[in-house]
């Protein structure tokens, strides 16, 4: 049994190894016996691990990912923070609306309760006024009414005061007296003393009416005693 130098890693291993027993290869034979002397190949295996074990150590593929993963985190942090300022904001902004928003609310509650009122009292004045005129208009009514009657009563009045003027001349003393009573029963001035005395519409008109027909009542009784 005898020592080969492995032909990859260079390290001493048996020559009836089936595979290098540092870097697994099945080729470790070399393919050529040469007897190399250890002194001499000593430095390339040494060189051939801290070769490998520098590319195992610093694994430099880890560091960007690990700044990438920083600054995402970072990112992640500020955008949170810049959406909690803004959802701040926004809550005052939300609350300052809604504070404005109820006090005009308030104020057109107010102003719905003013016009209300006002309406209602406009309302009111225009019943006032409907009832005055319909007052007016049968006051109006009652003295068309009037007038006529009054121009009725002069013209009886006058009718009568000629015929006792006529019976006078004819000397016919009793009808003309006749006449003259109911002449003077049916004439508005003879009742304007009641105008200044504080009575109803009701007891003029009824004393207005009750006295021609005394009148009448009597002028029958003296036409029949004649």
């Amino acid at each position: 049994m005898a020592l080969v130098k492995c032909a990859k890693c260079g390290m001493n291993v048996s020559d009836k190894a089936s595979k290098c027993i540092h870097c697994g290869t099945t080729d470790f034979l070399p393919k050529e016996e040469i007897k190399i002397d250890p002194p001499k190949v000593s430095p390339k295996p040494e060189l051939a691990p801290k070769k490998i074990v520098k590319e195992d150590q610093p694994n430099p593929s880890k560091n960007p990912i690990n700044n990438q993963e920083l600054e995402i985190t970072k990112l992640k942090e500020e955008i949170i923070q810049n959406n909690k300022e803004e959802m701040a904001k926004i809550k005052k902004d939300i609350i300052k609306s809604n504070q404005e928003d109820q006090e005009k609310i308030k104020k057109l509650e107010q102003d719905l309760a003013q016009s209300r009122k006002e309406n209602i009292k406009n309302v009111q004045k225009l019943a006032a006024l409907q009832q005055e005129k319909k007052l007016l208009k049968k006051a109006n009514q009652r003295k068309y009414l009037h007038n006529i009657i009054q121009i009725l009563r002069y013209a009886i009045s006058i009718f009568l005061f000629v015929g006792c003027f006529t019976c006078l001349l004819t000397k016919r003393f009793t009808l003309g007296i006749v006449y003259l009573i109911l002449s003077l029963a049916f004439c508005p001035l003879i009742y304007k003393p009641l105008n200044n005395k504080n009575l109803s519409s009701k007891v003029k008109i009824i004393v207005q009416i009750i006295v021609p027909i005394i009148c009448f009542i009597i002028c029958l009784f003296i036409g029949g005693g004649k």
